[in-house]
């Protein structure tokens, strides 16, 4: 082996996202983030970053609400377009148990705990929790030129420079009580409120799946290649001066952007990864606690997307972002 290979192994961290445990999902996202926190909290200078697949069910975790299609779009659409968000990956693997690049120890190893024998869930939320005791943030994304030149030409072309961003959640999965769901009639009132009395025009996000659909709100803009291209709907929500959600995958996208303006309505429900109890003991969060790690630019709102809801939330924003 040569100096400089042993350097470069010196200095990089081996990010593991093992598919035998986590998801084919925007959880890959979560990971990728805590993974470049790492990476500097330890003093590495670059990530080798190692998709593990699965010994079973070709290659992906077996769950009971992810089918096979969807894991192969996730894949392919969302976990290797999102590699391209993070600059410091400089190198990529993609395989078996058996071919695992060599000389991974727990000395260069993230998850710091991860093992073959004992995997790690790339949901890695003590990443943030620790950023917030150290009065640090999360590392941020960054979006490439070529997505933001993309972005930039479809405005261009569109006539519109002040943009609001709603990314729908229309997935029925997961949803028991109903608290997941967007409320139309209320972003429908909210959206009349930008186009009568400020100079913003909403943009949609629709879910992957629905995105050639018949649009949901006639004045709004829409658009397949913020549902299909993660780099250039990464992109929309750093140039957007506002962006809304319900809890889901896609938040991953503004909230890991230091540069992207957020806000979130969460109700806690009786499902597991929507639980009060969740979140207290993942992320140490209290009812009305912010999410840990993130900059003044994020709002994580308890409670239901009412329009005076939504009016709170974009009242605080705007105005905190330009006194």
């Amino acid at each position: 082996m040569s100096t400089t290979t042993k350097r470069t192994n010196l200095n990089t961290l081996n990010a593991i996202y093992d598919l035998r445990v986590s998801p084919a999902s925007f959880d890959f996202i979560t990971f990728l983030a805590s993974a470049e926190t790492e990476r500097v909290n330890r003093g590495f200078e670059k990530i080798k970053l190692i998709i593990l697949k699965s010994t079973s069910n070709d290659g992906f975790r077996i769950d009971n609400f992810r089918g096979q299609a969807q894991n192969i779009h996730f894949f392919y659409n969302v976990m290797l377009q999102s590699i391209t968000l993070f600059p410091n990956i400089n190198a990529f693997h993609y395989c078996e148990l058996c071919e695992l690049p060599a000389g991974i120890n727990s000395s260069n190893v993230f998850p710091a705990d991860w093992t073959i024998s004992r995997p790690t869930e790339g949901h890695l939320a003590r990443t943030f929790v620790q950023a917030k005791h150290n009065g640090r943030l999360v590392e941020s994304l960054k979006v490439p030129n070529y997505a933001m030149e993309a972005l930039d030409s479809f405005l261009y072309a569109n006539k519109k420079e002040q943009i609001i961003t709603l990314t729908m959640r229309e997935i029925k999965r997961d949803d028991p009580e109903g608290k997941r769901s967007m409320k139309l009639d209320s972003w429908s009132k909210y959206f009349d409120f930008l186009l009568c009395n400020t100079h913003f025009v909403p943009v949609v996000v629709r879910d992957w799946s629905r995105m050639f659909d018949e649009k949901i709100f006639a004045r709004a803009i829409e658009s397949p290649i913020f549902s299909d291209n993660v780099a250039i709907r990464a992109a929309l929500y750093e140039r957007a001066s506002l962006n809304f959600f319900k809890v889901n995958g896609p938040t991953t996208l503004s909230l890991f952007n230091q540069r992207s303006v957020t806000a979130v309505f969460f109700e806690p429900d009786s499902h597991a990864a929507t639980a009060k109890e969740w979140y207290k003991s993942r992320y140490e969060m209290d009812h009305g606690d912010q999410f840990p790690g993130l900059n003044s630019n994020s709002l994580f709102y308890w409670g239901p997307d009412t329009f005076e809801n939504i009016m709170s939330c974009h009242h605080a924003l705007i105005e905190r972002l330009n006194p």
